[in-house]
């Protein structure tokens, strides 16, 4: 990944967001296994296929 991101701990795991607004959550699972929010994952596509070209 490249340019600046921010993060923020929440309950689950953490959330972080690079200096032009794209998010990545990452939660971590009780055995300690990284999970992405695919919830997030896809409300960010749907974003992007708004987006006229």
């Amino acid at each position: 990944m490249l340019g600046t991101y921010s993060y923020t701990v929440h309950g689950a795991g953490c959330r972080f967001v690079s200096d032009n607004g794209t998010e990545a959550d990452l939660d971590v699972a009780t055995d300690g296994s990284e999970i992405f929010d695919l919830w997030r994952l896809r409300l960010r596509l749907r974003l992007v296929r708004a987006q006229p070209a």
